[in-house]
């Protein structure tokens, strides 16, 4: 099953039925996903984000999930060394970080494409372990 009729699912289960522009959004850009790309883990974990964004909002809540996972590491110093304080970015949003892993992929197209104003994407390595890191350059 595609990742994004999944989410579908699983916000009609817990009561969404008439999702607003911001779910529409974030569920139309996993189509490329399918379910079985992911562990039952991760799947949870997007269950989670969709309850949340459905709550409060999804760029908050794909936000959170970047913020919680990678804060305090260096591969998120790296990344806002780059998107903050080198001043050539000064509008910097949607910062995005992935391991590699099928959710963190997931979160990490759906972040960019959501974002405007042209993006900032390339490859780190930290401690041996490669990780994509990007951001939109915001307005």
């Amino acid at each position: 099953m595609k990742l994004n009729k999944y989410i579908f699912n699983f916000a009609h289960s817990i009561g969404e039925n008439k999702p607003d522009v911001y779910f529409k959004e974030f569920a139309k850009n996993l189509k490329g996903f399918q379910v079985e790309d992911f562990t039952v883990e991760e799947l949870n974990k997007i269950c989670e984000i969709v309850r949340q964004g459905i709550k409060e909002n999804f760029y908050n809540s794909v936000s959170d999930y970047v913020y919680d996972k990678y804060e305090d590491t260096d591969v998120m110093t790296e990344l806002k060394m780059i998107a903050f304080e080198e001043g050539e970015f000064e509008y910097s949003d949607n910062l995005r970080i992935s391991d590699g892993s099928a959710i963190d992929e997931a979160i990490y197209f759906v972040t960019k494409a959501t974002g405007c104003c042209g993006f900032y994407d390339d490859e780190v390595i930290i401690k041996g372990k490669k990780y994509k890191i990007g951001f939109n350059y915001g307005h």
